[in-house]
């Protein structure tokens, strides 16, 4: 690393960050929207049984992808524009918390779609059963952020060198 490489102080590194956060994080949300209206056409062929309409599955699957794949793509663009992994950290751990806020803020609720049935637990417990998922979460987020972090970087550093193809001049008869 050279010493002009910019930190996460920096306001190249700060606005990629958030750049590519809000970019991000704003585009999974309207995917997870788009994932959401298709599961309701895919329960109004079946019911909510996923060993009897094993569509229902679908969704699930493509949320985890783009989840997956929105925090790798933010911890790369940024690291790649600025060649250091605390941008791209950064940008993947907003994209996360931006996208899950908004989901918090509006997600349709879909007539027919399986609840979430509350129960009475103890309050304490249940405070330290999210505080723990809740770290959980953000340590694969940021693990993810930071090996797109890692390869944005590498990308930068290290462009792939042409080899040195033979050139055609005429076509071999």
């Amino acid at each position: 690393m050279t010493s002009q490489q910019p930190s996460l102080g920096s306001s190249q590194a700060i606005k990629s960050s958030v750049k590519w956060g809000v970019i991000i994080g704003l585009s999974s949300y309207v995917l997870s929207i788009m994932i959401n209206m298709t599961e309701k056409f895919i329960l109004q062929s079946g019911g909510t049984n996923a060993q009897t309409n094993p569509g229902l599955l679908i969704p699930i699957c493509l949320g985890l992808f783009i989840l997956v794949f929105a925090t790798y793509i933010a911890g790369y663009l940024p690291a790649m524009e600025t060649g250091t992994y605390a941008p791209g950290i950064a940008s993947a751990l907003l994209s996360y918390i931006l996208s899950a806020l908004l989901e918090k803020l509006y997600l349709p609720n879909l007539p027919g779609s399986p609840t979430v049935v509350q129960t009475n637990t103890n309050a304490i417990v249940a405070f330290i059963t999210n505080v723990v998922g809740l770290i959980l979460v953000l340590l694969i987020i940021t693990g993810v952020g930071w090996l797109g972090a890692f390869y944005g970087c590498k990308h930068r550093n290290n462009p792939k060198k042409k080899k040195n193809a033979k050139k055609i001049t005429s076509v071999p008869e």
